[in-house]
């Protein structure tokens, strides 16, 4: 009996369930990002060696579009999670149920606050390429 509530517990756990979502939040956007800046590495270094030509700043650019949507898209995401949370969290009278909602919207705040550090990553390439010499020329 006790071995089963011991292997239960964890599902149960509501902060370990929330901080394994932010990991892979935070892993799949870190990795895109990563990506994109291994990307503008990758224009710079075609750039010192002349080889840069208009097919490699057409896809670093439709790249950054995807990216954008993509962002978007969970920018969505995460303001849904955290409207549905908020209001069911106003409308319960279980104490059980106060707590669990209340440790997922700070989930949903994590999230965010993450979200919102890789959003002024993205600008910051964003607008690092469409200032560069590459792109002006395109």
């Amino acid at each position: 009996s006790e071995q089963r509530l011991e292997r239960a517990k964890p599902h149960n756990d509501v902060e370990k369930v929330e901080e394994l979502r932010d990991a892979m939040f935070t892993m799949r956007k870190y990795g895109t990002l990563s990506e994109l800046m291994a990307r503008g590495k990758l224009l710079l270094k075609k750039e010192d060696e002349k080889s840069l030509d208009f097919d490699d700043v057409l896809e670093h650019q439709q790249y950054i579009t995807r990216l954008g949507e993509e962002m978007e898209s969970q920018k969505q995401n995460l303001y849904k999670q955290f409207k549905i949370t908020d209001a069911l969290l106003r409308r319960t009278t279980d104490s059980h149920r106060t707590a669990t909602l209340t440790a997922k919207l700070e989930g949903i705040k994590r999230a965010t606050n993450k979200f919102n550090s890789q959003v002024t990553t993205f600008n910051q390439q964003q607008d690092w390429f469409q200032n560069s010499p590459a792109f002006k020329k395109r």
